[in-house]
């Protein structure tokens, strides 16, 4: 269900997304591109089914790691605490 949520979350808010993108990059880096701002803009509307498609498949594939990386964090802390309690022993001294 995570990866799920994560896909949806994203196909809404791709659109804004984009537009952002599109004016930092026009704002920062790109100023001598101003006067393609509207073609650049034109283009992405134009392959918005697209990249639509690719920016789904983009999310599976990172929400996936991110929940493969968070099960894997989950197993090895109960692979230490079955550890700690097979082979711990009862008394604990700390040394001040």
């Amino acid at each position: 269900m995570i990866i799920i949520g994560l896909t949806f979350m994203s196909v809404l808010i791709f659109e804004f997304v984009e537009k952002f993108l599109l004016w930092a990059l026009i704002k920062s880096c790109c100023r001598r591109d101003k006067v393609l701002k509207d073609v650049i803009s034109k283009n992405l509307d134009g392959h918005r089914k697209r990249n639509s498609k690719t920016s789904i498949m983009f999310t599976l594939a990172i929400s996936f790691l991110i929940f493969a990386s968070s099960s894997f964090t989950l197993l090895s802390g109960l692979i230490q605490g079955e550890v700690i309690t097979l082979f711990g022993s009862d008394l604990y001294i700390d040394q001040l």
